[in-house]
Order: C-alpha cells, then structure tokens, then sequence
C-alpha cells in the first residue's frame, strides 16, 4: 500500500525529532557518567587516606565497575589511583600509629631531629662526674683529655681560670673554687692556682703566714737553714750540667753550710728530681696519709676490696708506705744521721770501717741505713765503693789510677720506723800514691 506525501513528511520528521532525542540523551549520559567517576574516585581517595590515618593495616580493593569506551575516563582514572598511591606514602612518612607494634623504630623525622650522644667537654673540668665525661664504648677518653682514678673523662691543663684552684694528688683532675679552700693538711702556694701538703709548700715558701715558725731562736735559725737548703737542692735538680748547679760551684759546696741546709738541699733535690708524670708514688702518698689518721684498720683505704697492694704499682706503695709512716704520728720528728767525722783524708786503693751506729731518732727507732755517693766536689773524679750500703757499718774501698787527688761527698740515709729521713755526709779526699 502506497503513503502520502504528508504521511511520509510526518514520517521523516518524527524520525529526525528521535535521532536528536537520541543524540540528547546521550551526551547527558555521557556526562553524567563522567561526572559522577570523577566524584567516585575522589571519595575513594578521601577514603583510603582516611583509612590509613586511622590504623587501617590494609586497604580494601576499590574496583570500579564503570564500564566506558571513552579514553579520557581511563586516564582520569588512572590518575586518581597515581594519587591515590602519593597520599598513601606521605601518609605512612608523617603518621605513627599509636598502637603499632614497631614502637622501637624511629620514625625518619626523628631520626633527622635525633641529637647524637654528649661527649666530654669543657664542663669535665669542674666535674669529672658529670655522665657525658664517661669515656667511649672502648674505654677511651677523647685526644686532649686524660683519665681519673674514677674512670671519667677530664681535659688536659696546665692550671685552672682564676677563682679555682687544684689540689696536688687530687686524681680527679677537676678545677675546685678556691671558696672551698684546700684539702685538710694543704696550704694555698702564692698564686691561688694549686693546694700542696702544707710541709713542702712551706719549705718552699717559708714566709707564707700559714708556715709559722716557733719563737725560740734556735729552732727559728734550723728551719730557715733547711728551707734556704731545700730551695737551693730544688733549683739544682732541675739543672742537668753537674757543673752549673749551685752546690758545686766555688765556696758553695757542702763544707760551707750547716747540716740543717744540707739535709734541706738534699730533700729538695729528691723531690724536685720525681719526673712530672710520676703521680703513682704522690697518689700513693695521699692514700697512705689518709690511712695513717684512720685508727680503725678495717675502714682504711688500703684494706677495701679491690685496694689492695696488688692492685698497684710498686711507686703507688712506696708512696702509700711514705705517707702512711709520716702521717700516722702527727709532729713526728726526723732521725738525726751521723756519718763519723765530716772529713777524711787516704790513699788510693785503701779500705776503711764508715760506722753510722751513733745515728739516732728522738721520737721512735731507725729501721733502715742506705749509704750513697753524694755530691761530686771535685767533677772528673771517681767515687769509690761500697761493699755493705744497707748496713750501720761499711767497708769503703777508695779508687785506684788517680791523675790527681781527688775529694768526693758520701752519704749516709737513716730512716726511721714513721718513714721519717735523715742525712748526714762526709768528705773524703783521696791522694795519689
């Protein structure tokens, strides 16, 4: 059956009108579904950020189930998850969750602020005992720092800043404020700058206030002449050439001083020889001091675990038996040394008796005799032997091939049983044959 014309125009527009409706809709769709992806993966991302935050272990698989034939969406897409995957990671860097089980390990921003471990500084010499003056992990204290007797850190230094002072013996190496004052039996030396054993101090600087002298005119003239002795014997030890130091030179040797002065040359030259790094025999001293006026034996230094003689050198005990003998009977006077007669006139080759038995102690007994050469009186010149040197008496053998004659000081060292010293010398000039 044939249709009218208006039929088929009714036709064609109808058919125009739904391919436009069609086409409407869509675009409509189209957009729709476009909009409503982007909306879809930024809620998945809100998402997951959200659940990372909140101690999510994992994060639930997001599909998207939006079928599209369009390119653009898959990039969108992918570029989301891309997103996705930053925040995740920034999200694992800043947050620590509260009830992780790895605790111990530090985030990277504290590792960043972590402050490294204090190490010994300037502070260790005012207190040793602060933590960070600890050596290393190998028991090492740092280049420019030396150890303590308490195994703690402190710096090397050649004297405290002013308003400090330290103390001789004093191990811990620390700076003390000279409010404190010295240690009891110290003194202040004239500078402030160190505390020393009252004794030596005031041999050395006699006319310090705290170095006061008995009135009886006798005792005044014996300690001025032993001070002046022992100044004199601590300048020589520090003089290497024999023939430089005071007591060799021309109307100075022994036979132009007192006894008193010798004795003090003597004890100063001793004290002042003890190289610098020598600290065992002061060390030694300080202790042996301390335990000398502690009655109880029990409560001694010397007798706690670990404290030992075997737990020391042979110059810390020497030390500690020295301080020990001096301090244990306060006010305890020297042995008086006699040699025989000052002066004594052979040939060479001869052999004579040197007899010290008259030597003496006024307040306790001599437990030990030592004789030695003493002071070279005639430089060139060979000493001669003794064949006993720890003996009141001792064969003395003069020396033989002599060039000249020859004049040599011997001693004689008495020590009593508080560790107190006494010397006595004599001259003996030897003649050729």
């Amino acid at each position: 059956m044939t249709k009218s014309g208006d039929e088929i125009q009714k036709l064609e527009i109808t058919s125009s009108f739904s391919k436009k409706k069609i086409q409407s809709t869509m675009v409509f769709l189209i957009f729709f579904i476009l909009i409503s992806t982007v909306l879809t993966g930024s809620t998945l991302s809100g998402l997951k950020v959200y659940a990372q935050t909140n101690q999510t272990n994992s994060l639930p698989e997001v599909k998207d189930e939006t079928n599209s034939d369009t390119s653009t969406l898959e990039d969108d897409e992918n570029n989301d998850d891309e997103n996705i995957e930053q925040d995740k990671s920034t999200t694992n860097l800043i947050n620590i969750t509260p009830n992780s089980n790895n605790q111990n390990i530090p985030s990277k921003i504290n590792q960043a602020n972590e402050s490294s471990p204090s190490k010994p500084d300037g502070d260790c010499l005012f207190d040793p005992s602060l933590p960070k003056c600890s050596p290393d992990e190998n028991g090492n204290c740092p280049e420019g720092f030396n150890m303590n007797e308490d195994g703690q850190c402190f710096p090397e230094h050649d004297g405290c800043p002013d308003g400090y002072h330290s103390a001789d013996d004093d191990e811990t190496g620390r700076c003390i404020p000279n409010s404190e004052g010295c240690p009891s039996g110290m003194v202040f030396r004239p500078d402030m700058k160190t505390c020393g054993y009252k004794e030596d101090v005031c041999n050395t600087y006699p006319g310090l206030d705290e170095c006061k002298v008995t009135d009886d005119p006798d005792e005044k003239t014996s300690k001025a002449s032993f001070n002046s002795g022992y100044n004199h014997g601590c300048s020589d030890a520090k003089i290497s050439d024999p023939s430089k130091r005071y007591i060799n030179q021309p109307g100075k040797g022994p036979s132009y001083h007192t006894s008193n002065f010798m004795n003090g040359y003597y004890k100063g030259f001793d004290y002042c020889s003890i190289p610098k790094n020598e600290t065992a025999y002061d060390s030694g001293y300080k202790h042996g001091c301390n335990d000398g006026i502690i009655p109880v034996e029990a409560k001694r230094y010397i007798n706690q675990p670990g404290k030992g003689p075997s737990y020391h050198t042979s110059n810390f005990m020497n030390g500690y038996y020295d301080g020990f003998g001096d301090c244990l009977k306060p006010g305890n006077k020297n042995p008086v040394a006699d040699a025989g007669p000052d002066k004594i006139e052979l040939f060479e080759g001869q052999t004579i008796t040197l007899d010290a038995r008259n030597s003496y102690d006024p307040d306790g007994k001599i437990v030990k005799y030592e004789w030695r050469n003493g002071v070279n009186a005639d430089p060139g010149c060979p000493y001669g032997k003794f064949t006993n040197k720890n003996s009141p008496t001792t064969q003395f053998v003069t020396p033989t091939s002599l060039t000249k004659d020859c004049s040599n000081w011997y001693e004689v060292v008495v020590t009593d049983n508080y560790g107190k010293r006494g010397v006595d010398a004599i001259l003996i000039t030897v003649k050729q044959l």
